[in-house]
Protein backbone atom coordinates (compact mmCIF):
# COMPACT_ATOMS: atom_id res chain seq x y z
CA UNK A 1 0.00 0.00 0.00
CA UNK A 2 1.42 3.51 -0.72
CA UNK A 3 1.34 5.78 1.35
CA UNK A 4 3.36 9.89 0.64
CA UNK A 5 3.01 12.61 2.51
CA UNK A 6 3.03 16.43 2.91
CA UNK A 7 2.28 19.07 5.76
CA UNK A 8 -1.66 18.92 6.02
CA UNK A 9 -2.39 22.22 5.54
CA UNK A 10 -1.87 21.62 1.88
CA UNK A 11 -5.58 21.41 0.45
CA UNK A 12 -8.34 22.18 -1.70
CA UNK A 13 -7.92 25.09 -4.36
CA UNK A 14 -4.19 25.48 -4.22
CA UNK A 15 -3.67 23.90 -8.00
CA UNK A 16 -0.23 26.40 -9.48
CA UNK A 17 2.03 23.58 -11.64
CA UNK A 18 3.71 23.54 -14.98
CA UNK A 19 2.89 20.58 -16.52
CA UNK A 20 6.19 19.52 -17.07
CA UNK A 21 6.84 19.28 -13.46
CA UNK A 22 5.41 16.76 -11.00
CA UNK A 23 4.56 19.35 -8.51
CA UNK A 24 0.54 19.80 -7.68
CA UNK A 25 -2.17 17.81 -7.21
CA UNK A 26 -3.19 14.47 -8.33
CA UNK A 27 -6.01 12.08 -7.96
CA UNK A 28 -5.53 8.74 -9.03
CA UNK A 29 -7.84 6.56 -11.25
CA UNK A 30 -9.31 4.23 -9.16
CA UNK A 31 -7.93 3.09 -5.67
CA UNK A 32 -9.07 5.86 -3.82
CA UNK A 33 -6.13 8.35 -3.33
CA UNK A 34 -4.77 12.20 -3.90
CA UNK A 35 -1.08 12.74 -4.20
CA UNK A 36 -0.29 16.44 -2.88
CA UNK A 37 3.55 17.24 -4.45
CA UNK A 38 5.05 20.36 -3.24
CA UNK A 39 8.92 20.98 -3.92
CA UNK A 40 10.61 18.13 -1.98
CA UNK A 41 7.59 17.25 -0.32
CA UNK A 42 4.78 14.95 -1.00
CA UNK A 43 1.37 13.42 0.88
CA UNK A 44 -0.75 10.57 0.10
CA UNK A 45 -4.60 10.99 1.19
CA UNK A 46 -7.10 8.40 0.55
CA UNK A 47 -10.35 9.19 0.29
CA UNK A 48 -14.07 7.77 0.86
CA UNK A 49 -16.95 9.68 0.37
CA UNK A 50 -16.88 12.65 2.26
CA UNK A 51 -14.12 11.70 4.33
CA UNK A 52 -10.23 12.15 3.71
CA UNK A 53 -6.88 10.28 5.38
CA UNK A 54 -3.29 11.79 5.63
CA UNK A 55 -1.97 8.69 5.54
CA UNK A 56 1.74 9.90 6.05
CA UNK A 57 4.47 12.27 5.61
CA UNK A 58 7.90 12.46 3.71
CA UNK A 59 10.31 13.64 1.22
CA UNK A 60 10.88 13.13 -2.69
CA UNK A 61 14.37 11.47 -3.57
CA UNK A 62 15.39 13.01 -6.58
CA UNK A 63 18.74 11.97 -6.31
CA UNK A 64 17.14 8.99 -7.97
CA UNK A 65 16.11 9.28 -11.23
CA UNK A 66 13.16 8.99 -11.96
CA UNK A 67 12.52 10.64 -8.53
CA UNK A 68 11.46 7.84 -5.53
CA UNK A 69 9.54 8.21 -2.63
CA UNK A 70 10.21 6.16 0.60
CA UNK A 71 6.86 4.94 2.09
CA UNK A 72 6.43 3.59 5.96
CA UNK A 73 4.74 0.57 6.16
CA UNK A 74 3.90 -2.85 8.30
CA UNK A 75 4.89 -6.17 7.65
CA UNK A 76 3.96 -8.64 10.08
CA UNK A 77 4.38 -6.38 13.08
CA UNK A 78 8.43 -5.31 11.65
CA UNK A 79 8.14 -1.40 10.41
CA UNK A 80 10.04 -1.04 7.08
CA UNK A 81 10.17 1.59 3.89
CA UNK A 82 8.79 0.62 0.11
CA UNK A 83 10.17 2.24 -2.47
CA UNK A 84 8.06 4.46 -5.31
CA UNK A 85 9.37 5.71 -8.32
CA UNK A 86 7.26 8.88 -9.45
CA UNK A 87 7.04 9.30 -13.20
CA UNK A 88 5.45 11.94 -15.83
CA UNK A 89 3.19 9.62 -18.73
CA UNK A 90 1.91 12.56 -20.71
CA UNK A 91 -0.73 14.14 -18.62
CA UNK A 92 -0.51 12.08 -15.77
CA UNK A 93 1.35 10.71 -13.07
CA UNK A 94 2.49 7.03 -12.35
CA UNK A 95 3.79 5.93 -9.06
CA UNK A 96 5.32 2.38 -9.30
CA UNK A 97 7.22 -0.27 -7.11
CA UNK A 98 10.26 -2.33 -8.65
CA UNK A 99 7.13 -4.99 -8.76
CA UNK A 100 3.45 -4.96 -9.84
CA UNK A 101 2.25 -2.17 -7.91
CA UNK A 102 1.27 0.73 -10.74
CA UNK A 103 -1.20 3.46 -10.26
CA UNK A 104 -2.09 6.12 -12.56
CA UNK A 105 -3.30 9.55 -11.58
CA UNK A 106 -4.03 12.58 -13.16
CA UNK A 107 -4.31 16.46 -12.17
CA UNK A 108 -6.73 17.66 -10.03
CA UNK A 109 -8.05 19.36 -6.73
CA UNK A 110 -7.67 17.69 -3.07
CA UNK A 111 -11.29 17.51 -1.81
CA UNK A 112 -12.33 19.98 0.61
CA UNK A 113 -12.34 17.73 3.02
CA UNK A 114 -8.36 16.88 2.88
CA UNK A 115 -8.17 20.40 4.95
CA UNK A 116 -8.63 18.20 8.18
CA UNK A 117 -8.48 14.92 7.73
CA UNK A 118 -8.15 14.06 11.50
CA UNK A 119 -11.46 15.24 12.17
CA UNK A 120 -11.96 11.56 10.83
CA UNK A 121 -10.46 9.71 13.56
CA UNK A 122 -13.78 8.76 15.94
CA UNK A 123 -14.84 5.81 17.99
CA UNK A 124 -18.45 7.30 16.83
CA UNK A 125 -19.71 3.85 16.18
CA UNK A 126 -22.06 5.18 13.29
CA UNK A 127 -19.12 7.25 11.37
CA UNK A 128 -17.19 3.95 11.71
CA UNK A 129 -20.40 1.84 10.07
CA UNK A 130 -20.91 4.41 7.23
CA UNK A 131 -17.04 4.82 6.35
CA UNK A 132 -16.89 1.07 6.47
CA UNK A 133 -20.13 0.39 4.37
CA UNK A 134 -19.40 3.51 1.28
CA UNK A 135 -15.27 2.23 1.30
CA UNK A 136 -17.24 -1.22 -0.14
CA UNK A 137 -19.76 0.81 -2.26
CA UNK A 138 -17.13 2.82 -4.17
CA UNK A 139 -14.17 0.12 -4.10
CA UNK A 140 -15.12 -3.36 -4.09
CA UNK A 141 -15.02 -5.04 -7.50
CA UNK A 142 -16.79 -8.18 -6.99
CA UNK A 143 -20.70 -7.23 -5.88
CA UNK A 144 -22.36 -9.49 -8.99
CA UNK A 145 -19.85 -12.34 -8.59
CA UNK A 146 -20.10 -12.63 -4.97
CA UNK A 147 -24.00 -11.95 -4.91
CA UNK A 148 -23.77 -9.54 -2.56
CA UNK A 149 -26.51 -6.76 -2.65
CA UNK A 150 -24.53 -4.11 -0.50
CA UNK A 151 -27.23 -1.86 -0.51
CA UNK A 152 -29.55 -4.31 0.99
CA UNK A 153 -26.90 -5.23 3.62
CA UNK A 154 -27.23 -1.46 4.44
CA UNK A 155 -30.81 -1.12 5.00
CA UNK A 156 -30.74 -3.92 7.21
CA UNK A 157 -27.76 -3.47 9.23
CA UNK A 158 -27.83 0.04 9.67
CA UNK A 159 -30.68 0.36 11.98
CA UNK A 160 -28.68 -1.70 14.43
CA UNK A 161 -26.20 0.66 14.85
CA UNK A 162 -26.73 3.70 17.12
CA UNK A 163 -24.43 6.26 19.37
CA UNK A 164 -24.66 3.95 22.32
CA UNK A 165 -23.47 0.89 20.42
CA UNK A 166 -20.24 -0.07 21.97
CA UNK A 167 -17.20 -1.43 19.87
CA UNK A 168 -17.40 -5.23 20.62
CA UNK A 169 -21.34 -4.90 19.25
CA UNK A 170 -20.53 -2.71 16.63
CA UNK A 171 -17.62 -5.20 15.32
CA UNK A 172 -20.20 -8.28 15.45
CA UNK A 173 -22.25 -6.41 13.07
CA UNK A 174 -19.41 -5.75 11.08
CA UNK A 175 -18.94 -9.36 10.58
CA UNK A 176 -22.79 -9.47 9.50
CA UNK A 177 -21.92 -7.24 6.98
CA UNK A 178 -18.83 -9.08 5.52
CA UNK A 179 -20.45 -12.60 6.21
CA UNK A 180 -21.86 -12.53 2.29
CA UNK A 181 -18.24 -12.41 0.80
CA UNK A 182 -16.50 -15.76 -0.08
CA UNK A 183 -13.24 -13.69 -0.86
CA UNK A 184 -10.29 -14.25 1.21
CA UNK A 185 -9.02 -10.95 0.75
CA UNK A 186 -12.01 -9.10 2.92
CA UNK A 187 -10.95 -8.99 6.35
CA UNK A 188 -11.84 -6.55 9.15
CA UNK A 189 -8.38 -6.49 12.18
CA UNK A 190 -9.66 -4.56 15.32
CA UNK A 191 -6.25 -5.34 16.52
CA UNK A 192 -7.21 -8.21 18.56
CA UNK A 193 -9.97 -10.25 16.88
CA UNK A 194 -10.10 -10.66 13.04
CA UNK A 195 -12.80 -11.76 10.42
CA UNK A 196 -12.21 -13.34 7.14
CA UNK A 197 -12.90 -16.07 5.47
CA UNK A 198 -12.05 -19.32 6.40
CA UNK A 199 -10.52 -22.20 5.02
CA UNK A 200 -12.29 -24.92 3.44
CA UNK A 201 -14.15 -27.21 6.13
CA UNK A 202 -12.79 -30.06 5.04
CA UNK A 203 -9.18 -28.64 5.24
CA UNK A 204 -9.58 -26.95 8.24
CA UNK A 205 -11.15 -30.01 10.32
CA UNK A 206 -8.05 -31.62 9.38
CA UNK A 207 -5.84 -28.88 9.58
CA UNK A 208 -3.05 -30.15 12.51
CA UNK A 209 -2.20 -33.67 10.54
CA UNK A 210 -2.11 -31.83 7.27
CA UNK A 211 0.35 -29.41 8.68
CA UNK A 212 2.24 -32.27 10.69
CA UNK A 213 2.40 -34.38 7.39
CA UNK A 214 3.82 -31.05 5.39
CA UNK A 215 6.44 -30.76 7.99
CA UNK A 216 7.66 -34.17 8.59
CA UNK A 217 7.57 -35.37 4.93
CA UNK A 218 8.56 -32.23 2.57
CA UNK A 219 10.27 -29.72 4.48
CA UNK A 220 12.12 -31.55 7.52
CA UNK A 221 12.85 -35.01 6.04
CA UNK A 222 16.37 -36.40 5.87
CA UNK A 223 17.02 -35.89 2.09
CA UNK A 224 14.88 -32.14 2.10
CA UNK A 225 17.44 -29.06 1.72
CA UNK A 226 15.61 -25.88 2.91
CA UNK A 227 16.51 -22.33 1.22
CA UNK A 228 15.02 -18.60 1.04
CA UNK A 229 14.68 -18.41 4.09
CA UNK A 230 12.60 -21.71 4.75
CA UNK A 231 10.59 -20.82 2.52
CA UNK A 232 11.62 -23.36 -0.77
CA UNK A 233 12.25 -27.07 -0.26
CA UNK A 234 13.48 -29.14 -2.43
CA UNK A 235 14.64 -32.82 -2.73
CA UNK A 236 14.94 -35.78 -5.58
CA UNK A 237 12.56 -38.62 -5.06
CA UNK A 238 13.48 -41.86 -5.92
CA UNK A 239 12.69 -42.00 -9.78
CA UNK A 240 15.07 -38.63 -10.01
CA UNK A 241 12.48 -36.23 -10.19
CA UNK A 242 12.61 -32.99 -8.44
CA UNK A 243 9.99 -32.04 -5.69
CA UNK A 244 10.27 -28.70 -5.05
CA UNK A 245 7.60 -26.90 -2.39
CA UNK A 246 7.16 -23.04 -1.96
CA UNK A 247 5.13 -22.03 0.86
CA UNK A 248 4.69 -18.52 0.19
CA UNK A 249 5.56 -15.56 -2.17
CA UNK A 250 6.73 -12.90 0.55
CA UNK A 251 9.64 -13.30 3.04
CA UNK A 252 12.77 -13.87 0.82
CA UNK A 253 13.97 -10.17 1.40
CA UNK A 254 15.47 -7.84 4.42
CA UNK A 255 12.77 -5.63 5.59
CA UNK A 256 15.13 -2.95 6.64
CA UNK A 257 16.54 -3.30 2.96
CA UNK A 258 16.89 0.10 1.32
CA UNK A 259 14.22 -1.34 -1.15
CA UNK A 260 12.39 -4.30 0.73
CA UNK A 261 10.37 -5.01 -3.06
CA UNK A 262 13.65 -5.13 -4.85
CA UNK A 263 15.33 -7.22 -1.87
CA UNK A 264 11.97 -9.43 -1.83
CA UNK A 265 12.72 -9.92 -5.49
CA UNK A 266 16.60 -10.58 -5.39
CA UNK A 267 16.06 -13.32 -2.36
CA UNK A 268 13.35 -15.07 -4.63
CA UNK A 269 15.47 -15.47 -7.04
CA UNK A 270 18.48 -16.43 -5.30
CA UNK A 271 16.98 -19.15 -3.51
CA UNK A 272 15.10 -20.98 -6.90
CA UNK A 273 18.68 -20.78 -9.13
CA UNK A 274 20.02 -22.84 -6.30
CA UNK A 275 16.82 -25.34 -7.09
CA UNK A 276 17.55 -24.95 -11.12
CA UNK A 277 20.99 -25.58 -10.55
CA UNK A 278 20.63 -28.63 -7.85
CA UNK A 279 18.15 -30.52 -10.22
CA UNK A 280 18.71 -28.88 -13.42
CA UNK A 281 19.71 -32.87 -14.46
CA UNK A 282 16.31 -34.10 -13.06
CA UNK A 283 13.79 -35.76 -15.86
CA UNK A 284 11.19 -33.60 -14.30
CA UNK A 285 10.23 -31.43 -11.58
CA UNK A 286 7.20 -31.39 -9.48
CA UNK A 287 6.40 -27.57 -7.86
CA UNK A 288 4.37 -27.97 -5.19
CA UNK A 289 1.92 -24.55 -4.21
CA UNK A 290 -0.96 -26.20 -2.72
CA UNK A 291 -0.19 -24.56 0.91
CA UNK A 292 1.36 -20.80 -0.26
CA UNK A 293 0.05 -18.41 1.02
CA UNK A 294 0.64 -15.94 -1.40
CA UNK A 295 2.50 -12.54 -1.10
CA UNK A 296 3.99 -10.27 -4.50
CA UNK A 297 2.42 -11.17 -7.77
CA UNK A 298 6.55 -10.11 -8.56
CA UNK A 299 8.03 -12.68 -6.34
CA UNK A 300 5.68 -15.28 -8.55
CA UNK A 301 6.57 -13.85 -12.13
CA UNK A 302 10.38 -14.08 -10.80
CA UNK A 303 10.17 -17.34 -10.12
CA UNK A 304 7.79 -18.87 -12.38
CA UNK A 305 10.58 -16.92 -15.27
CA UNK A 306 13.00 -19.71 -14.20
CA UNK A 307 10.26 -22.42 -16.36
CA UNK A 308 9.74 -19.52 -19.19
CA UNK A 309 11.06 -20.39 -22.68
CA UNK A 310 9.94 -16.91 -24.40
CA UNK A 311 7.69 -14.07 -23.23
CA UNK A 312 4.58 -14.73 -22.82
CA UNK A 313 1.53 -12.63 -21.96
CA UNK A 314 0.44 -14.06 -18.53
CA UNK A 315 -2.68 -11.92 -17.21
CA UNK A 316 -4.25 -8.56 -17.34
CA UNK A 317 -5.49 -6.58 -14.81
CA UNK A 318 -7.45 -3.24 -14.10
CA UNK A 319 -9.01 -1.87 -10.90
CA UNK A 320 -12.22 -0.48 -10.28
CA UNK A 321 -12.98 3.23 -11.10
CA UNK A 322 -16.28 4.29 -9.61
CA UNK A 323 -18.79 3.03 -12.36
CA UNK A 324 -16.17 2.05 -14.66
CA UNK A 325 -12.42 0.54 -14.52
CA UNK A 326 -9.06 1.42 -15.02
CA UNK A 327 -7.58 0.63 -18.45
CA UNK A 328 -6.26 -2.97 -18.38
CA UNK A 329 -2.60 -3.49 -17.79
CA UNK A 330 -0.48 -6.49 -19.07
CA UNK A 331 1.83 -8.36 -16.97
CA UNK A 332 4.13 -11.09 -18.88
CA UNK A 333 6.67 -13.92 -17.72
CA UNK A 334 9.86 -13.99 -19.34
CA UNK A 335 12.94 -15.62 -18.93
CA UNK A 336 14.69 -15.13 -15.65
CA UNK A 337 18.06 -15.89 -13.84
CA UNK A 338 21.03 -17.43 -15.33
CA UNK A 339 19.39 -20.53 -16.26
CA UNK A 340 15.46 -22.23 -16.93
CA UNK A 341 14.37 -25.24 -16.42
CA UNK A 342 12.67 -26.39 -19.59
CA UNK A 343 12.10 -30.05 -18.67
CA UNK A 344 8.72 -31.29 -18.02
CA UNK A 345 7.31 -29.35 -15.03
CA UNK A 346 3.84 -30.47 -13.20
CA UNK A 347 2.54 -27.63 -10.65
CA UNK A 348 0.77 -28.79 -7.99
CA UNK A 349 -2.56 -26.87 -6.65
CA UNK A 350 -4.98 -27.01 -3.97
CA UNK A 351 -8.39 -24.95 -3.00
CA UNK A 352 -5.98 -22.69 -0.73
CA UNK A 353 -3.51 -21.93 -3.01
CA UNK A 354 -4.35 -18.32 -2.92
CA UNK A 355 -3.39 -14.67 -4.22
CA UNK A 356 0.27 -14.31 -5.96
CA UNK A 357 0.33 -18.03 -5.75
CA UNK A 358 -2.66 -18.07 -7.99
CA UNK A 359 -0.97 -15.03 -9.94
CA UNK A 360 2.01 -18.01 -10.39
CA UNK A 361 -0.29 -20.47 -11.71
CA UNK A 362 -1.66 -18.16 -14.08
CA UNK A 363 1.86 -17.63 -15.61
CA UNK A 364 3.16 -21.06 -15.23
CA UNK A 365 -0.25 -22.70 -17.53
CA UNK A 366 1.00 -20.43 -20.21
CA UNK A 367 4.34 -22.34 -20.88
CA UNK A 368 4.39 -25.43 -23.02
CA UNK A 369 6.04 -27.47 -20.87
CA UNK A 370 3.38 -27.36 -18.03
CA UNK A 371 0.93 -29.49 -16.65
CA UNK A 372 -1.35 -27.83 -13.63
CA UNK A 373 -2.36 -30.46 -11.48
CA UNK A 374 -4.86 -30.84 -8.56
CA UNK A 375 -7.71 -28.77 -7.24
CA UNK A 376 -8.75 -25.11 -8.50
CA UNK A 377 -7.18 -22.89 -6.59
CA UNK A 378 -8.77 -20.22 -3.57
CA UNK A 379 -10.30 -17.40 -6.32
CA UNK A 380 -8.68 -14.73 -4.58
CA UNK A 381 -6.31 -12.31 -7.20
CA UNK A 382 -6.62 -9.32 -6.36
CA UNK A 383 -3.92 -6.84 -4.33
CA UNK A 384 -5.67 -6.26 -1.11
CA UNK A 385 -6.49 -2.39 -0.66
CA UNK A 386 -5.96 -1.36 2.88
CA UNK A 387 -7.74 1.29 4.68
CA UNK A 388 -8.02 2.30 8.02
CA UNK A 389 -11.56 3.16 9.87
CA UNK A 390 -11.69 6.19 12.00
CA UNK A 391 -11.64 3.89 15.12
CA UNK A 392 -8.11 2.15 14.10
CA UNK A 393 -9.90 -1.03 12.81
CA UNK A 394 -7.98 -2.17 9.55
CA UNK A 395 -10.20 -3.28 6.25
CA UNK A 396 -8.95 -5.45 3.45
CA UNK A 397 -10.84 -5.69 0.52
CA UNK A 398 -10.77 -6.65 -3.77
CA UNK A 399 -10.85 -3.57 -6.06
CA UNK A 400 -8.93 -5.19 -8.79
CA UNK A 401 -9.93 -7.73 -11.55
CA UNK A 402 -7.27 -10.33 -13.04
CA UNK A 403 -8.28 -11.53 -16.43
CA UNK A 404 -6.25 -14.71 -17.55
CA UNK A 405 -4.24 -14.99 -20.78
CA UNK A 406 -7.48 -16.75 -21.67
CA UNK A 407 -9.09 -13.71 -21.42
CA UNK A 408 -11.08 -15.48 -18.13
CA UNK A 409 -11.80 -14.37 -14.82
CA UNK A 410 -11.07 -16.97 -12.14
CA UNK A 411 -12.30 -14.91 -9.25
CA UNK A 412 -13.87 -17.12 -6.18
CA UNK A 413 -14.07 -20.02 -8.81
CA UNK A 414 -10.16 -20.94 -8.84
CA UNK A 415 -8.34 -21.46 -11.44
CA UNK A 416 -8.84 -25.16 -12.64
CA UNK A 417 -6.30 -27.59 -13.26
CA UNK A 418 -5.46 -28.96 -16.37
CA UNK A 419 -5.04 -32.44 -14.52
CA UNK A 420 -8.00 -32.86 -11.59
CA UNK A 421 -6.90 -34.72 -9.05
CA UNK A 422 -8.82 -34.33 -5.75
CA UNK A 423 -7.57 -32.72 -2.43
CA UNK A 424 -8.38 -35.64 0.16
CA UNK A 425 -8.31 -33.26 3.29
CA UNK A 426 -8.44 -36.54 5.39
CA UNK A 427 -6.25 -38.90 3.70
CA UNK A 428 -3.32 -36.21 2.97
CA UNK A 429 -3.50 -35.76 7.06
CA UNK A 430 -3.39 -39.69 7.36
CA UNK A 431 -0.23 -39.47 4.74
CA UNK A 432 -1.70 -40.64 1.54
CA UNK A 433 -1.10 -37.67 -0.75
CA UNK A 434 -2.96 -38.52 -3.79
CA UNK A 435 -2.29 -35.23 -5.66
CA UNK A 436 1.82 -36.15 -5.34
CA UNK A 437 1.30 -39.86 -6.20
CA UNK A 438 -0.38 -38.39 -9.35
CA UNK A 439 1.91 -36.15 -10.03
CA UNK A 440 5.04 -38.83 -9.33
CA UNK A 441 3.10 -41.10 -12.02
CA UNK A 442 2.60 -38.67 -14.39
CA UNK A 443 6.25 -37.77 -14.71
CA UNK A 444 7.33 -41.43 -15.31
CA UNK A 445 4.50 -41.93 -18.26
Amino acid sequence: MLVLALDATACAGDTDHTDATLEGTWLSHGYGRAVRILGDSYALYEITHDRCDLRAQGAVDDAEQPPEIGVPVEVDGVSATRRFRLELSGDGLVVADAATDWVAYERSELPAACADPDAFSSTDPELNFEALWWLFAEQYAFFELQGVDWQTTYDELRPKVTPSTTQDELFAIAGEALSGFADYHVSLTNGVDSISRPPPADILANIAAIQTHVATNYLMAPDVIRTGNDLVAYRRLPNGVGHVVVLSMLGFGDLQAHDPVLSELSGAGVAIDEVIAALADAPALIVDVRFNSGGLDGVALEIAGRFADQERVAFRKYARDGDGTTEPREYSVRPAGAKQYLGEVVVLTSSVTVSAAEVFVLAMRELPNVVVMGDATAGSHSDILERTLPNGWVVGLSNEVYVAADEKIYERVGIPPDAPVAFDAAGFGEGNDAILAAAIAATEG
